[in-house]
């Protein structure tokens, strides 16, 4: 498997965790993210987001956290998933010398 394909499918794993631990459906999860639907699968099936995608990705998961008092699952940092799945990206693309 590639880098990117790893890099992909991490962020996907990631992200439909988050939706399954808020208790949304795809299409709710980007009906408050602001993205179409088809997106969304394709980001959960493997896809990497583009930052802006990921940034409407974090608002409105992050929304709906707070909305359920869930706030925890941020860590304390604004856009969380956005350190994650830098950290991944760093992971995926570390040389292991």
């Amino acid at each position: 498997m590639k880098k990117d394909e790893m890099l992909a499918e991490r962020i996907g794993q990631y992200i439909k965790g988050l939706r399954l631990y808020l208790g949304l459906t795809q299409e709710k999860a980007a009906e408050l993210s602001e993205i179409a639907p088809a997106t969304w699968i394709r980001i959960e099936g493997g896809r990497i987001p583009k930052l802006k995608t990921i940034l409407k990705i974090c608002n409105g998961l992050e929304g709906e956290a707070k909305n359920q008092g869930r706030e925890e699952m941020l860590c304390g940092r604004h856009i969380d998933l956005l350190y994650k799945i830098l950290d991944f990206y760093q992971e995926v693309f570390s040389d292991d010398n």
